[in-house]
């Protein structure tokens, strides 16, 4: 299919377009297909891989329909630069690299040369903006950080991170239904749910109705501008800052410490931590526990 008719597509079209085109070299040698082709390849040849790509594009193409385009001709290279940028804001070095590689893959495929080779042109300055890859670390105090926060709207965002160990592209995903707090198209496009109990969800009700009545423009401004935020506020406190998932590893630990409380066992209670937390390896979520 040629550019321009790739440019009519629907976004939604094009997700499948991606995953037929990727899925083909999943068994095929990468090595023999990169000779054939000087040294590179169309396809993707790992499940890991290709999953992580997907979800990437899923989220991608779901928040420019929020942001109102619908064809693959209304995205700009600004559109991909400005997505990606605010993820460097709340992502590491490693994290935004898959990012930049993913939609790197996505528009060459579609033959949007003019943005897969702007990606590449810009790789230096945008992989510059995320922090140093590494394991976050937990706040020793988090309600303290939060406390800290003098806007309501930065408040709202930590509380959340903190009460629901929402990564910080979630916060605004957040649903809650009675004592149940679904977060839909989570990273690699899943839905994660975490149970809560009757204390913490009073605090998550407040907080999600401050996130709830920001527009889209305001909560991107949020969004970009938090992490500098929570960074001063470290610096101010003494807190050793590694990134604002560490309100989410704050969140892991606490809420492991409860499930063992109440009796459930340790290999129950990883199980639960690992699905709340939407990951698929449980050693991910031992990192977390530091145990």
């Amino acid at each position: 299919m040629s550019e321009k008719s790739y440019n009519r597509q629907k976004l939604v079209y094009t997700v499948k377009v991606v995953s037929e085109q990727w899925k083909k070299g999943i068994g095929m040698s990468k090595r023999e297909i990169q000779k054939a082709n000087k040294g590179y390849s169309p396809y993707i040849h790992s499940f890991s891989t290709y999953n992580r790509y997907m979800g990437i594009v899923k989220e991608f193409v779901n928040d420019m329909k929020e942001a109102g385009k619908r064809r693959v001709e209304d995205i700009s290279y600004n559109d991909v630069k400005s997505w990606l940028e605010h993820k460097a804001g709340y992502c590491t070095e490693k994290t935004l690299k898959v990012n930049m590689s993913a939609l790197g893959k996505y528009f060459e495929t579609l033959d949007r040369k003019d943005i897969s080779q702007a990606i590449k042109r810009d790789f230096t300055d945008i992989y510059s903006k995320a922090r140093p890859s590494g394991g976050a670390e937990p706040f020793t105090n988090p309600q303290r950080v939060i406390d800290g926060l003098r806007d309501e709207r930065f408040k709202a965002v930590a509380t959340l991170q903190y009460l629901t160990g929402a990564r910080l592209g979630d916060v605004k995903k957040i649903n809650i239904n009675g004592n149940v707090i679904t977060i839909e198209r989570s990273k690699g496009g899943k839905t994660r749910e975490v149970i809560t109990d009757i204390d913490r969800l009073e605090r998550i009700e407040r907080a999600h109705n401050v996130i709830k009545s920001l527009s889209r423009e305001e909560w991107d401004k949020v969004r970009k501008e938090y992490p500098n935020e929570v960074h001063a506020v470290c610096v101010k406190l003494g807190e050793r800052y590694t990134g604002t998932h560490a309100f989410r590893v704050n969140w892991a630990q606490e809420e492991y410490k409860r499930l063992t409380a109440n009796g459930m066992s340790d290999e129950t209670a990883l199980k639960v931590i690992s699905q709340e937390l939407g990951h698929e390896r449980i050693s991910m979520s031992l990192y977390y526990l530091r145990k």
